[in-house]
């Protein structure tokens, strides 16, 4: 959810975007204490319609949110250049060609399949 933060958002060539669910840390007396997996559960729920809303002020696909809260907070899912393009990730820069790049190539791919049918 950091990268969402940025309002001009780039991903340099061979670098990776991974989400996860988060885990749940609460402070008290200077210490953090991690939540069981019940309560971090419904936290990371309650909090999903205002990550939700977040990414749509920041101009983010609100679906990105599912795909994190897909993956426990101990994986990372890696997100393709096309995924980073389709949820908006990515505002700018390479990893938003490859993905415009490889839509166009698909779209001419389909068209060339109906013609030739």
């Amino acid at each position: 959810m950091v990268l969402m933060a940025g309002t001009n958002r780039s991903v340099l060539p061979g670098s990776r975007v991974g989400v996860h669910s988060p885990q749940v840390v609460v402070f008290a007396g200077g210490r953090g204490y991690r939540l069981d997996e019940s309560a971090n559960r419904y936290m990371v729920q309650r909090s999903e319609p205002a990550l939700r809303s977040y990414a749509r002020t920041m101009g983010v696909s609100p679906s990105v949110i599912d795909v994190a809260h897909s993956v426990p907070h101990t994986s990372v899912r890696t997100l393709s250049s096309s995924e980073l393009s389709r949820y908006r990730l990515v505002t700018s820069g390479s990893s938003r060609r490859v993905a415009q790049k490889a839509a166009e190539k698909r779209t001419a791919a389909t068209r060339q399949k109906r013609r030739a049918s």
